[in-house]
């Protein structure tokens, strides 16, 4: 009954036989600001879908209200000044172990305002740092969107092709990870230069295609927030300097 309701077994509809939940998966403890494991993340070992696969939603564990390794990183995160946001455990778990210690990942689902509140409580600055594919790409777009329009401050790393963070930091170090988020681009750049790269600039129709993807995004976030940095990118200063001035730590 226990195994059940932490979500490690599950119970078969027909047959009502239970089964583990987590076979063939690495298991990693989720755990609350107040140091209590609510419930469990788990990453197939070899091929296989779902990559991930997390507890079922409970009254004590909810994926768009928790956020993978807060409770370790909450400190670090003041200390800093701002948060470092990635997608997967083992990310967490290679940039903690390197010594870089304010970041946080998503557990599976797309950020939501669930998990803007929780970091509200520790920052309102992120950089932003998904897995460098379409997917990865996509969901940094919808990332941050969802924090300027709850007005945070956003920059975001891309790492090479083929390298999370937690194999980036692996094979290249962590000085030259920690230089990475020195050198972060503010979210408006991001947004230009990753919308310019689908798109053939050279002729009218790639142009239109481009502005008419940027401005509705645009658009939709809050002024407040967006009012600043669009105007300082056109005089082509402005974001940069939360950009140093995060860059000053790790």
């Amino acid at each position: 009954g226990q195994a059940i309701l932490a979500g490690l077994l599950a119970r078969k509809e027909d047959t009502g036989r239970t089964y583990d939940r987590f076979r063939d998966r690495v298991i990693f403890p989720i755990v609350n600001l107040a140091d209590e494991t609510i419930g469990f993340g788990g990453r197939v070992v070899g091929e296989g879908e779902p990559k991930y696969l997390n507890s079922p939603e409970t009254p004590a564990f909810s994926k768009g209200e928790n956020l993978y390794g807060v409770g370790f990183a909450r400190e670090a995160i003041r200390k800093e000044g701002y948060v470092v946001l990635v997608e997967g455990y083992m990310d967490v778990i290679a940039l903690h172990q390197a010594g870089v210690t304010h970041v946080v990942a998503t557990l599976g689902t797309g950020f939501t305002t669930g998990h803007v509140r929780l970091l509200k409580r520790f920052t309102d600055r992120v950089v932003v740092n998904f897995d460098p594919d379409t997917a990865g790409r996509a969901a940094t777009r919808r990332s941050i969107e969802v924090l300027l329009e709850n007005g945070f401050e956003v920059n975001v790393v891309s790492l090479p092709p083929g390298k999370d963070p937690d194999l980036f930091v692996r094979e290249e170090g962590v000085e030259t990870y920690r230089q990475r988020l020195r050198s972060g681009l503010p979210y408006i750049e991001f947004l230009t230069r990753e919308t310019a790269s689908r798109h053939d600039l050279k002729g009218t129709r790639g142009k239109v295609g481009a502005l008419n993807e940027i401005l509705p995004f645009l658009a939709r976030m809050d002024c407040r927030s967006c009012r600043t940095p669009c105007a300082s990118a056109a005089r082509g200063s402005g974001p940069r300097r939360w950009h140093r001035r995060a860059g000053r730590g790790s």
